[in-house]
């Protein structure tokens, strides 16, 4: 009996004044080696027309340009516009090694969500840091000590949508993990690569790293006060306070790279740190 076909996979790339470096990003994906078939989803979030990338590949759509809406609006609307079974992430400023959808797909497929520890590089690509998640799962508690932006791999039948909120990601990928209760898949043998680009949201400065805390107070009060403003309320409420913990944890660490000061950026500064962080913290409700 011949297999079935390996569904068609969405690869979703939100653009933000990002003319400039997304083509790396892109060129990266349509570089996958025996990778299921695939479109890639390019949303503009800035009003600008990003038209000529559909020349890097018969694969590659554009969105139409739309004015500026927020990272979730933009990665919603490609989620929308999707024609795949499986959805990948990728941002305009980071790459994918050639082997990311051939191991992280099948996962997904039998698993409904897979994903991969995360590097971070300088913008030139000098290493930085890693997280360092042992795996085979991603727990809640594994993603609190990783201190890492994950990029989950997921089914579309999970219906979980971006929500417009601050981290918005680190929201989506814990709402994922949140859905297993075991954790999700996580592959040894390929990795998400974050560049970090001078003035992004990862190096972007102490007054930024200031607002940021800020916002965690409030999002965690959502969080706890009122799950269904952020689509939460179909989980359990112990994954729910999981996921608080999570956010309460990364918001005292944040709160530790302010009071040190350092000039360095928050990934560097938690570098080689993340199990002292970990047991510095008193407030998390993980088995330890």
């Amino acid at each position: 009996m011949s297999q079935p076909a390996a569904p068609l996979v969405s690869v979703i790339i939100p653009a933000f004044h990002a003319r400039a470096f997304i083509a790396d990003a892109v060129h990266s994906v349509v570089a996958q080696r025996d990778a299921p078939e695939y479109e890639v989803l390019i949303s503009p979030d800035d009003g600008a027309d990003y038209g000529p990338l559909q020349a890097l590949g018969p694969a590659v759509r554009v969105l139409p340009p739309a004015g500026h809406h927020g990272v979730a609006a933009a990665r919603n609307r490609a989620l929308d516009a999707a024609r795949g079974q499986i959805f990948a992430l990728c941002d305009a400023d980071d790459l994918w090694p050639t082997n990311y959808l051939a191991t992280l797909v099948p996962l997904a497929v039998r698993q409904d969500v897979a994903c991969a520890n995360t590097r971070y590089t300088e913008w030139d690509g000098t290493a930085v840091r890693a997280s360092a998640v042992a795996g085979p799962r991603l727990t809640l508690a594994a993603c609190a000590r990783c201190l890492a932006s994950i990029r989950p791999v997921w089914n579309r039948t999970l219906r979980v949508r971006f929500q417009d909120v601050f981290a918005e990601d680190v929201l989506h990928v814990l709402h994922l993990v949140a859905l297993q209760n075991s954790g999700v898949a996580l592959a040894a043998d390929t990795h998400y690569q974050v560049r970090i680009r001078p003035g992004s949201i990862t190096n972007a400065g102490m007054q930024r790293e200031r607002e940021i805390l800020s916002a965690y107070a409030p999002l965690i009060d959502t969080a706890t006060a009122c799950p269904a403003k952020l689509g939460l309320e179909v989980l359990p409420p112990v994954r729910r306070g999981e996921i608080v913990d999570v956010l309460r944890f990364w918001r005292f660490v944040n709160a530790e790279y302010l009071a040190a000061g350092c000039k360095t950026s928050f990934m560097h500064y938690v570098a080689g740190r993340e199990a002292a962080l970990w047991e510095a913290y008193a407030g998390a409700s993980f088995e330890r």
